[in-house]
C-alpha cells in the first residue's frame, strides 16, 4: 500500500505463484483459407503464457487491505439493501450482455432481434437459440451461487 492508500495489485503479496512462459512453435492450419505462403510467414516461435497453480496456494492479505475488502464488503451490501430492487433490471441486461459477447468469442451471432425472439419461445435461429441457452446457463449459474 502506498502513501495514499492505494493497493497495487501488479505485485503478488510474498510467494504467491507467479505466471511463467514457455516457448512454443505456431504452425498454422492447412485448413486455412490463406495462401500456402501466407501461412507459411504467419507460423513460427511465441511465447505461451502458462498460469500459476493456485489451487493449493494459500494467500494472505496485510491487515490494510483486509481492511480495504470489509469496507468494500459493507458498502455493497449497504447498496444492495438501498438499490437491489431498482438494479434488477440492471442485472438482467448485464447478464444478457455477457453472455451475448461470450457468445461473439465463441463466433456465434445474432440480431438483438432474433435474440429477444428467442427468449419468447420462437426457435429455428441457431445463432439466437444458443445465445439464449448461453444466458439461461449463466441466469442457472448465479442462482446457484446464490444459494
Amino acid at each position: 500500500m502506498d502513501k495514499l492508500g492505494r493497493v497495487s495489485l501488479a505485485e503478488p503479496p510474498g510467494d504467491w505463484p507467479v505466471w511463467g512462459t514457455e516457448s512454443a512453435d505456431w504452425v498454422p492450419s492447412a485448413d486455412s483459407f490463406a495462401p500456402r505462403s501466407r501461412r507459411l510467414l504467419e507460423g513460427g516461435p511465441y511465447q505461451a503464457a502458462v498460469p500459476p497453480e493456485i489451487a493449493e496456494a494459500r494467500y494472505g492479505t496485510d491487515a490494510a487491505t483486509a481492511g480495504l475488502v470489509a469496507e468494500a464488503s459493507a458498502e455493497i451490501a449497504r447498496f444492495d439493501g438501498e438499490a437491489g430492487a431498482t438494479t434488477a433490471p440492471l442485472a438482467a441486461l448485464l447478464l444478457r450482455t455477457e453472455a451475448a459477447s461470450s457468445s461473439q468469442i465463441e463466433l456465434l451471432t445474432a440480431s438483438s432481434k432474433a435474440i429477444a425472439a428467442a427468449e419468447l419461445g420462437r426457435t429455428g435461429r441457431p445463432g439466437a437459440d444458443r445465445i439464449v441457452a448461453n444466458v439461461q446457463a449463466m441466469r442457472a449459474a448465479v442462482d446457484l451461487a446464490e444459494q
